[in-house]
């Protein structure tokens, strides 16, 4: 092993170069900074209904989901075709009490293999979607879990075969 000397004034420029680099920008300033208001979006965010559900004999709350292809309208001109769940983009909001056990039937009416991730939901790994997760055409996937995560919301879209495990 070969060792290089560093001078004192070599280690102490190289350090102090460092800090400036690190510490540009985080100054105080005393008025902040907001973009409230003074943003333009062109296109308004869409919030997915809540999803229907029913409660089963044993108490577990169930949701039935969809794979579906469809097409939506993004900018002015034309529409893009798109997956979605009991619809044509996205999927509706799943809505539970903490401490029910929650079961989604997901049936895939896609012409391909599809997988669902879960965003927003604490479940065991073996439920949360990718590639060893693929649901083929027509069938369907039922994962069911007590839901007892701190996070309130569930984002899932459908995964083509192209982009399987992909979010």
């Amino acid at each position: 092993m070969v060792y290089h000397h560093v001078s004192r004034r070599t280690f102490l420029l190289g350090t102090g170069g460092a800090a400036t680099l690190l510490l540009t920008g985080c100054g105080s300033t005393s008025d902040p900074i907001s973009t409230a208001g003074t943003l333009d979006f062109a296109n308004s965010l869409n919030i997915p209904p809540l999803a229907p559900s029913t409660v089963a004999t044993n108490g577990t709350r169930v949701f039935k989901l969809t794979a579906e292809a469809g097409s939506s309208r993004f900018l002015p001109g034309g529409r893009t075709p798109t997956w979605g769940y009991n619809g044509a983009f996205l999927g509706p909001t799943l809505r539970a009490r903490r401490g029910e056990t929650v079961r989604v039937a997901i049936e895939n009416a896609l012409e391909e293999a599809t997988t669902v991730h879960w965003h927003g939901m604490h479940l065991p790994a073996i439920y949360d979607g990718g590639p060893h997760q693929v649901i083929a055409p027509g069938d369907e996937f039922a994962p069911e879990c007590n839901y007892s995560g701190p996070r309130r919301g569930w984002l899932i879209f459908p995964a083509g075969s192209g982009c399987l495990g992909c979010s």
